[in-house]
């Protein structure tokens, strides 16, 4: 887990030497059933926010529900039984609410411009 950690922190550096973003959102941690998948997802969080601390950013964070109303328009729908791959529809559709939901709320107004389709 470790040296899983250690890419992850690398990886996100990359990203943001490469694409020097203004502005980064970050899904809040939630898990209701096994605990010892959310230890290691707030592993990885924790990795991810100290290297965007490092790079003078200031995540915003949202909530699953949060996400899932920028997507679908309401806060209930599922978006899948946590078993799909990480590329899934489903977690495609998350980092797309994720995005919506910065633009909405005035995050990110350089990256998505009025009108803008995502």
């Amino acid at each position: 887990m470790h040296l899983r950690l250690c890419e992850i922190y690398d990886d996100i550096c990359t990203l943001v030497d490469t694409f020097h973003p203004d502005e980064v959102a970050i899904e809040e941690l939630f898990f209701s059933k096994n605990v010892t998948t959310g230890i290691q997802v707030a592993q990885a969080r924790g990795v991810i926010l100290l290297a965007l601390a490092q790079k003078g950013l200031h995540p915003v964070s949202y909530t699953p529900n949060q996400v899932k109303l920028s997507v679908v328009g309401y806060g209930g729908e599922k978006t899948g039984d946590g078993n799909d791959e990480k590329h899934s529809p489903s977690h495609q559709a998350a980092a797309s609410g994720r995005c919506r939901g910065c633009a909405y709320a005035g995050h990110l107004p350089r990256a998505f411009p009025a009108g803008h389709a995502l």
